[in-house]
C-alpha cells in the first residue's frame, strides 16, 4: 500500500507551470453515455524528460473507457518546485504517484465536459515509467 511506503528523499511541493493539450480522441458508440459505473476503466501512461534542477516535463496519455465511450487525451506538462528535486526521486513510486495525481484532473475534466456527466474517477495505476535523458 502506498501509505506505508516512504519516499527516498523529501518530495518538494510541485506546481504545474505549463500544460499543453496535444490531442483528444473521443468516440461514442451510442447517443447517450451509459451510467453503468462498473464498466468504467482508466489508465495513464507517462514519461519524464528535460530534468533540470527545479523543473521537469511530463508527457502523459490518459485513457478512460466506459461501455460505449472511448476517451484519450495526450498532454505535456511542465512542473516546477521552489526547492531542487533530488536525482533519485524520479524513480520513486510515491513521487510518480504524486505527479500522476496532479495530472489526472485535466483529462477527467475534459471527459466530464464531453459526456455531460460526472463519474467517479477510476483507480488508475501508472504504467511503467519511461525515462528520457536530454
Amino acid at each position: 500500500m502506498i501509505s506505508k511506503k516512504k519516499p527516498r528523499a523529501p518530495i518538494p511541493r510541485l506546481k504545474v507551470t505549463n500544460m499543453k493539450l496535444l490531442s483528444v480522441y473521443y468516440r461514442v458508440a451510442k447517443d447517450e453515455p451509459n451510467n453503468d459505473k462498473s464498466s468504467l476503466q482508466g489508465n495513464i501512461g507517462y514519461g519524464f524528460s528535460a530534468k533540470k534542477k527545479n523543473s521537469f516535463i511530463v508527457r502523459s496519455t490518459q485513457e478512460i473507457k466506459l461501455r460505449n465511450i472511448v476517451f484519450r487525451a495526450r498532454h505535456v506538462a511542465m512542473f516546477s518546485s521552489e526547492k531542487p528535486i533530488a536525482t533519485g526521486l524520479f524513480d520513486d513510486e510515491i513521487f510518480q504517484h504524486t505527479v500522476v495525481n496532479l495530472l489526472l484532473p485535466f483529462g477527467s475534466e475534459l471527459f466530464a465536459n464531453l459526456t455531460g456527466k460526472s463519474f467517479t474517477v477510476p483507480r488508475i495505476s501508472p504504467s511503467k515509467l519511461t525515462e528520457k535523458e536530454d
